[in-house]
């Protein structure tokens, strides 16, 4: 079709003329992983609200579920990107990893930051604030992590690791957590009180 022709046209484009223009780049991934991550909100429910899938989609309201929509969402599109060779300077797949553990780290303290200033602070929540906080986290995730890793040539293996050990733990303790829920306020849904 004409429609997706044009698309990938563009796509292409896009890729090579700003191929060290981490702007461009890091609005279109975030673009991919919030359209994903909305998506990835109804996951639990469309699947039938199967406890297999609880441990990687949202399975209520609180705070700590709705951090799954930043973890796996920037996961996949990030490999995505890396397997069609979409990210600038075709980095190698331990760079890619390290991005991604940088750009949940910052998405998610952007946002839970957002939130808790302005719901405890301010008495202010609404679907549009949370998705506001969303997008600005992955924005923020996406551009820090490619301005201040793609440039550097030389990262020592450790760092690599440090970024291999992040994402394994938190996808670890994200699991664990989805079904040992704690009995703190980041884990308790936005109508129910601790």
């Amino acid at each position: 079709s004409a429609l997706y022709e044009n698309l990938t046209r563009r796509i292409i484009l896009m890729y090579h003329s700003g191929k060290y223009n981490f702007f461009i780049w890091g609005i279109f991934s975030s673009i991919c992983i919030v359209i994903l991550g909305s998506i990835w909100h109804f996951l639990y429910d469309i699947l039938g609200k199967n406890s297999l899938i609880a441990w990687c989609a949202p399975i209520n309201e609180s705070i700590w579920e709705h951090l799954k929509l930043t973890l796996f969402p920037t996961l996949i599109v990030m490999l995505i990107l890396y397997a069609l060779h979409y990210i600038p300077d075709q980095p190698s797949i331990h760079k890619v990893i390290l991005m991604i553990s940088t750009g949940i780290c910052i998405a998610n303290l952007i946002i839970v930051s957002i939130y808790y200033v302005l719901s405890g602070g301010f008495d202010r929540t609404s679907m549009a604030i949370d998705l506001t906080a969303y997008g600005i986290g992955i924005l923020a995730g996406q551009f820090l992590s490619a301005i201040h890793l793609l440039p550097l040539h030389r990262i020592p293996k450790w760092i690599y690791a440090i970024g291999y050990i992040f994402l394994i733990v938190l996808i670890i303790i994200t699991a664990v957590f989805s079904y040992n829920i704690p009995d703190f306020p980041i884990f308790v849904p936005s109508d129910q009180t601790v």
